[in-house]
């Protein structure tokens, strides 16, 4: 993957005495929430099914790929993830929750991805295709009601959630943009009133899969509570979630 590397950038106090670069902070995008989706860094694929431990964060990959069904692809385009979200942030000093906040703020508001040749393949059928996945696990002679653990996620809704991923973006190639500049270093600097004058660095590298011929570059989530309904057959019913938490969770996947 190319990635675009941008000058630095200073976020300067009305003090009177300067303050000393003291430490250095990074900040990792791995499944970073954005308006195209999260960001694929690891090897996910519309019609993973994930069961959501919403007590201690961690998902768990179901058996059976789910048969979602797709729309027509769309036309290569350029596109551009915004808004980005959910970044784990790593420092050589402690660093105080207003700093790690602006350092937040900076990215939502003035990081993007730029995406080539981007086409959008978006699911047409979840719900039926969760169901046709359970029948044919069961069919398959596999315990599904096992597998998927439908004791626990019916059991204890609030608890636990199944994650269906949907909606790819595949594309070519993206290139990190910092305040739509190009070029030079990736990285800014903030003062903190805990560890003094901290330079931020955007990674020159990246775990995301967005390099080659069509490969996955983005993916959704749906979110569902799993029931019981009134004939006994299992039922979904979409839920609010935290996308921060989910991508902190989806950086716990093997």
């Amino acid at each position: 993957m190319r990635l675009a590397l941008l000058p630095l950038l200073f976020l300067l106090l009305p003090a009177c005495e300067p303050v000393q670069p003291t430490a250095r902070a990074a900040v990792n995008l791995d499944y970073a929430r954005t308006s195209l989706g999260y960001r694929n860094s690891g090897a996910l694929s519309a019609g993973r099914l994930l069961l959501w431990d919403a007590e201690d964060n961690s998902l768990v990959t179901l058996q059976s790929e789910i048969p979602l069904g797709t729309a027509a692809p769309t036309q290569p385009v350029q596109l551009e993830a915004t808004s980005v979200r959910g970044v784990q942030i790593s420092s050589s000093a402690t660093l105080s929750d207003q700093a790690s906040a602006a350092i937040a703020s900076k990215i939502r508001d003035d990081l993007s991805f730029v995406v080539k040749d981007a086409v959008r393949v978006n699911s047409t059928q979840v719900h039926s295709g969760i169901s046709d996945a359970y029948k044919a696990l069961q069919a398959s002679g596999v315990n599904a009601f096992r597998a998927w653990r439908i004791a626990d996620v019916t059991g204890d809704r609030s608890r636990y959630r199944f994650v269906v991923l949907t909606d790819e973006i595949r594309a070519s190639e993206e290139e990190i943009r910092l305040d739509q500049s190009a070029g030079g270093t990736a990285s800014f600097s903030i003062v903190d009133q805990v560890a003094g004058n901290v330079t931020v660095t955007v990674p020159a590298s990246t775990t995301a899969k967005c390099s080659g011929d069509g490969v996955v570059c983005y993916v959704n989530a749906m979110v569902l509570r799993v029931f019981l309904n009134d004939s006994g057959n299992l039922d979904y019913e979409p839920s609010s979630f935290n996308s921060e938490r989910l991508v902190t969770a989806l950086r716990g996947l093997s």
